[in-house]
């Protein structure tokens, strides 16, 4: 008999990592309500702590638009010549 692993939605995800990041009730008892085990909280959780402080950073420059175009441009450099290929 195969055992399918439960697959969490990103949203869900969060709101468990945001309950668990907001101390109201211990790891233990998210646990038992959300029917999860203790670790997978703790790893859900661990991003959101790690990842708090770069929210308040100032220095984080958003990329420009000749940035942004090279890339696209970059991504799309090689479709050109094999569309040729097939239309040719």
């Amino acid at each position: 008999m195969s055992n399918k692993r439960k697959q969490s939605s990103p949203a869900f995800k969060a709101n468990v990592a945001l309950d668990g990041v907001g101390g109201e009730k211990t790891v233990s008892e998210l646990a038992s309500g959300y029917s999860l085990p203790p670790t997978v909280i703790n790893t859900w959780k661990r991003p959101r702590i790690e990842g708090a402080s770069d929210l308040f950073e100032s220095t984080r420059n958003p990329p420009t638009a000749a940035a942004q175009q090279a890339q696209i441009d970059g991504r799309y450099r090689p479709i050109g010549p094999l569309k040729v290929e097939r239309d040719g």
